[in-house]
Parts: structure tokens; C-alpha cells; sequence
């Protein structure tokens, strides 16, 4: 908390601003050191940037709150076993949301099934720490292949665990898939089918929104007079965000549709390289 750190706190913040493309702060002196609500707001505007990324924010809560509102009513025993799969199934990575909580529902499936039968066939005690080191082991494996072959192996693993801790026995697989299921059925109802945007990747469309925004702002960028400067900037990193995003989502479809999407990677980090070199050229002949 000295003044030589909050000094050198203020300056590196406001160099890390200048050089993305911002204006320095009209009042005060340029190291004024920024206080806690200065610095939330910019991080609130980092995060809220970008169309799609809004609505994303808006599916997660939404699938959140009707998990959260399952165990409010006491439908399912282990409620958290339902918004963790709705949390890992419609994570903000812009994968695809449909084939996650498919392979989810199968996978532990799967699983299950085989966390039963070891339940089943090896009594209680030490002797249940084998199956759990050969899941363990295969965990990793699985993560790398697919969603399904990881819940695969997860979820007996999960079983065992929590059978040393409460020795539910078999019924904890049960308890596990309804669970899961559940998640998933959420997730689907919700998060998925109601917003046509997620069923495809148009990563064409969204590309030629960016180039619009990307002239518009080279146009009027060293125009002085011009008054609306600050919000084409805007304009155009918010949809080079959605061009982001939903190239993101295509990547994880199936290879017939992420080989075609990879043909879009040179034109999109040229056109980032244009709106990056044009706030930052503004910024120079603005400020010396």
C-alpha cells in the first residue's frame, strides 16, 4: 500500500489501456492512482463485451437457476451433482453444447453401469481402492478422446468415492444417472433448443459483420470532428469478439465442419491486426 507501488500500480494499468487502444482519463493526472469501483467497472467490461458472449452469460444462468430450482424442491438427493453437469456441459468455452450433453448422458451411462457391477462384486474396504486407481488412471485418457469416453470413466470412479465415504452402495449409481441425466436434460431444453443461434456456426456472416466495422471505424478514426470515435472502437471489438466466438464453437463440431471453418483463420487475424494497428496509430497521433 505505498505510494511508490500504487504510482507504479496506476501507470502500468494506464499504459496497458493506452496501448489497447483507449483514451487516457479527461480529469486528473495521468498516474492517478484508479480506486476498487474504477478498476470492477473495466472488468465488468471486459467480460460483457461481445453479443454472443451476453447471451451465453444469460443460458448458463438460466439452466443455473432451474437446476438450483430442482433442489430447492427436493426432486433429486444429491443436487449437486446436477448443476455441476450443467456447469460442465454448457461451460462458456463455445464448444458444441448439444454433442457434450449427449456423450454426458450416455458416458455416464456407461459408467454407471459399470460402477455397479464393481460395487457389486467387491465387498466393502481397501479392496475397492483397486478399481479406483484403474479409473483414475484411465481418467486422463479419456479426457483427451471425448466427452463420453471421460464420463466413462468418471463416474465409477465418482461412485467409489463417495461408497468409502458412505457406503451407499448400488443405489448411488442410480442417484447418479438420474442426476446426470437430469443435468443434461436441462441443458438441452434450456440452454439449447430455445436459441437457434446454437445450432449452427455462421462464421461468414459474423466475419463480414467485423469487416463493416472495421471501415466504418478506419473511416472516421482520425477524424477529429467526429464525435462517435469511441463507439465504433467499440463496435468493432465487440464483433470481432462474436467472429471469435463462434469460430470457437465450429472448431469443436465434427471434423466434416471444423476443417472447412480453419480456411477462415488468415483472413480473421488479419482483420484483428487492421482494427489492432488502427486504435493503436490513433492513440499515437492523439497523444504526441
Amino acid at each position: 500500500d505505498s505510494p511508490a507501488t500504487r504510482a507504479l500500480g496506476s501507470a502500468l494499468e494506464g499504459a496497458v489501456e493506452l496501448l489497447s487502444g483507449g483514451d487516457p482519463p479527461a480529469d486528473g493526472r495521468p498516474y492517478e492512482w484508479q480506486g476498487r469501483g474504477e478498476r470492477l467497472r473495466r472488468a465488468w467490461e471486459r467480460v460483457w463485451s461481445g453479443h454472443l458472449t451476453r447471451v451465453y452469460t444469460v443460458r448458463l444462468a438460466l439452466c443455473t437457476a432451474a437446476a438450483s430450482a430442482l433442489s430447492e424442491l427436493h426432486l433429486i438427493e444429491r443436487s449437486y451433482w446436477t448443476t455441476l453437469t450443467v456447469a460442465l456441459v454448457l461451460k462458456p468455452d463455445f464448444g458444441s453444447v448439444f454433442a457434450r450433453a449427449v456423450q454426458r448422458a450416455l458416458g455416464t451411462l456407461a459408467g454407471t453401469v459399470i460402477g455397479t457391477v464393481v460395487l457389486v462384486a467387491v465387498p466393502y474396504g481397501r479392496a475397492l481402492l483397486v478399481p479406483v486407481a484403474v479409473f483414475a488412471a484411465l481418467l486422463p485418457y479419456g479426457m483427451q478422446r471425448n466427452w463420453g469416453l471421460m464420463s466413462a470413466f468418471q463416474a465409477p470412479l465418482v461412485l467409489l468415492l463417495v461408497d468409502l465415504l458412505t457406503r451407499g452402495g448400488p443405489r448411488l449409481a442410480e442417484i447418479r444417472l438420474v442426476d446426470t441425466l437430469a443435468g443434461c436434460l436441462i441443458v438441452l431444453l434450456l440452454g439449447y433448443l430455445p436459441w437457434p443461434a446454437s445450432w449452427e456456426a455462421p462464421v461468414g456472416p459474423r466475419f463480414a459483420d467485423a469487416v463493416s466495422a472495421t471501415a466504418d471505424y478506419l473511416r472516421h478514426a482520425f477524424d477529429p470532428g467526429h464525435t462517435g470515435r469511441a463507439a465504433l472502437r467499440h463496435r468493432v471489438y465487440d464483433a470481432l469478439a462474436d467472429l471469435r466466438t463462434v469460430f470457437q464453437r465450429a472448431m469443436t463440431e465434427p471434423a466434416v465442419v471444423s476443417r472447412r471453418v480453419t480456411t477462415w483463420m488468415p483472413a480473421m487475424t488479419a482483420l484483428e491486426r487492421v482494427a489492432d494497428a488502427t486504435a493503436a496509430t490513433v492513440a499515437r497521433t492523439e497523444h504526441g
